[in-house]
């Protein structure tokens, strides 16, 4: 648990007009490991893009683009 008392989550949608990547990056996927993930990139450059890919894959998830976003499954 973190000090709000969250122990896990099922699902995190990352919508920040621009920020996304800041915010995903502070996102330990292994204490949390959300079961699915979906960021919204269009407004990313494309090696944050590269970064927001590199982290789900090495975290082991199965990741797709479709339009803007990118969904990712554990």
């Amino acid at each position: 648990r973190d000090r709000n008392g969250v122990s896990h989550i099922d699902a995190l949608l990352v919508e920040c007009e621009g920020a996304d990547w800041i915010v995903f990056e502070q996102l330990d996927l292994k204490r949390y490991r959300p079961g699915m993930i979906k960021i919204e990139v269009g407004a990313l450059p494309a090696p944050e893009i590269g970064q927001v890919v590199v982290k789900l894959k090495t975290a082991g998830y199965q990741v797709s683009f479709q339009a803007e976003d990118v969904w990712a499954f554990a």
